[in-house]
């Protein structure tokens, strides 16, 4: 889908993202989410996940 916010496409679909990007960043920092760097391996990023949440069941709050 575009939401035409340039005449070309792709640049368009680039915009969105960042202002997704954006919007994301500004509920980090009211809610306090807990950032997961989605660039690692899927095996990483569920080790991580398995880590974050563990720790919150064991009253850890956020794993690091």
């Amino acid at each position: 889908m575009d939401l035409g916010l340039s005449r070309d496409m792709f640049d368009s679909f680039l915009k969105y993202q960042g202002m997704m990007a954006d919007v994301f960043q500004h509920l980090q920092g009211v809610y306090e989410f807990d950032i997961v760097d989605g660039n690692q391996s899927a095996d990483a990023i569920n080790r991580e996940l398995q880590a974050k949440i563990e720790g919150v069941l064991e009253g850890k709050g956020i794993a690091g």
